[in-house]
């Protein structure tokens, strides 16, 4: 591979694996330029596929014989990232307002798509480790601009003998690139530890009861009062101190004395369709906010 074409390359790979670490940044792009720079990725990465067609056609015809083990590794790696990426686009695409599908499941396709991202962004990770030679020679060729661009090796299973890179390169390398996937991780982490899996939450209102808030595509929530099981128990036990009492006067009184039967009076309790508070539209394809004070619509007193 002439040095042209390994800068080239290099250059892909690099717009690919910025675009990627910034898609972990929701609140910082929004929900549209999200779903942009993520259809970007997604291009970037075919082409990326498109311009190493020869080496992946080549090694898939000798992947079980004729090939050896570190290229089956590479083969494995890019194999991974590859359906890693079909995963992010297909659910991105899904759960994307563009179509705006009304999901029962919305949150199992989101996690899909969150989770599948941090996947891949630890398998590009192992591969940066692999091929960081490459990377940090044709680094140095790309930004000292060379007056006789020279042949510079690809990241092929057995390179020739070339110039190595020392420590500083390597901490160069692995520096840049750790601490970006750092971060990436750190954000996708995040909104994995903000997803509700079920349909259904559990809030407290004021009384001290607990309210089953049922969360709907549309917006809609459907609230339910329902006592805890330690209120349950409260009432059992109150219940079955009167009964005792009342067997004892019966039993020594011949007429029944009438017990008092408690009105249940109505609860008049704040109910909070979405307690995550959210400030900005990034993380939440429902997000509203009618009286402009920057909260969701969703998460304020009704």
């Amino acid at each position: 591979m002439n040095a042209k074409n390994a800068i080239t390359n290099w250059i892909i790979d690099a717009l690919l694996f910025g675009i990627f670490i910034i898609l972990f940044f929701l609140d910082l792009t929004g929900l549209d330029l999200h779903q942009w720079l993520g259809i970007g990725a997604g291009a970037l990465a075919l082409i990326h596929l498109l311009r190493h067609r020869k080496w992946v056609g080549s090694v898939t015809t000798r992947l079980f014989g004729g090939t050896s083990n570190v290229c089956r590794a590479y083969y494995l790696l890019d194999l991974i990232i590859f359906g890693g990426f079909g995963v992010m686009i297909g659910t991105g695409l899904v759960i994307s307002t563009w179509l705006n599908l009304a999901l029962d499941n919305y949150e199992i396709w989101k996690g899909t798509h969150v989770l599948s991202s941090v996947i891949t962004l630890l398998v590009v990770l192992m591969k940066v480790a692999l091929h960081w030679k490459w990377i940090a020679n044709v680094a140095g060729r790309f930004f000292k601009q060379p007056a006789q661009p020279t042949a510079v090796p690809a990241p092929v299973c057995q390179p020739a003998a070339v110039k190595n890179p020392g420590r500083r390169e390597f901490l160069k390398v692995m520096g840049v690139t750790g601490a970006a996937a750092a971060f990436g991780l750190a954000g996708g982490l995040r909104s994995l530890s903000q997803l509700n899996l079920g349909n259904n939450s559990l809030e407290q209102n004021g009384s001290g009861q607990f309210q089953i808030v049922t969360n709907t595509p549309s917006g809609a929530a459907v609230t339910s009062t329902q006592p805890t099981a330690a209120s349950q128990t409260t009432v059992m036990q109150s219940t079955a101190a009167p009964s005792a009492a009342t067997a004892a006067t019966a039993t020594a009184e011949p007429a029944a004395v009438p017990t008092a039967t408690a009105v249940p009076q109505p609860v008049t309790a704040c109910t909070v369709r979405c307690n995550r508070g959210c400030s900005f539209p990034g993380r939440c394809r429902r997000y509203t906010d009618s009286n402009s004070n920057n909260r969701c619509d969703l998460g304020e007193c009704m």
